[in-house]
């Protein structure tokens, strides 16, 4: 715990500069251009070398000033939870190669054959965890929901 306090109250000694907003638009443009709506595998190991080039930059980047009222910092420490957000986003897009559901994959684009699975990532010391857990069925089954029901008409 102490060392996570250092680390976050490390910026405030180096002189707050607009590279912290460089780094910020940055990783909305790759996560938008690369990891966004529409993805593929090349695609989002770019937007992993970019996120991991951005976090490596950020502990240089300073906030300066007191801990109160500092906006500066608080984009800091959003930019450093941001960062580990894409990186798990990423992760879990790279593990799905199928498209199904708002997950769409340029390179993938229909769901794969075989039993339906979740991705689970979590962060794990530096690294991204990511495992494939089976989907149980409990209500419905895909089956039976592509079948539309029959058209009501309502009277007068």
């Amino acid at each position: 715990l102490v060392e996570a306090v250092r680390e976050a109250r490390a910026p405030l000694a180096r002189p707050a500069g607009p590279e912290l907003y460089a780094l910020q638009q940055r990783l909305r443009d790759v996560m938008w251009e690369r990891a966004g709506l529409v993805r593929d595998e090349a695609g989002l190991k770019e937007a992993l070398g970019v996120v991991e080039d951005l976090q490596a930059r950020l502990p240089a980047v300073g906030a300066g000033g007191a801990e109160t009222l500092n906006l500066a910092w608080q984009d800091w420490l959003n930019l450093r939870s941001q960062t580990v957000a894409a990186r798990l986003i990423i992760a879990s897009a790279l593990e799905r190669t199928e498209s199904r559901g708002a997950h769409y994959r340029r390179d993938h684009p229909g769901p794969a054959p075989g039993p339906l699975y979740t991705v689970r990532v979590r962060l794990d010391g530096e690294s991204a965890a990511v495992r494939r857990q089976p989907v149980t069925l409990s209500r419905a089954r895909p089956a039976e929901a592509t079948t539309a029901p029959e058209p009501v008409e309502i009277g007068d």
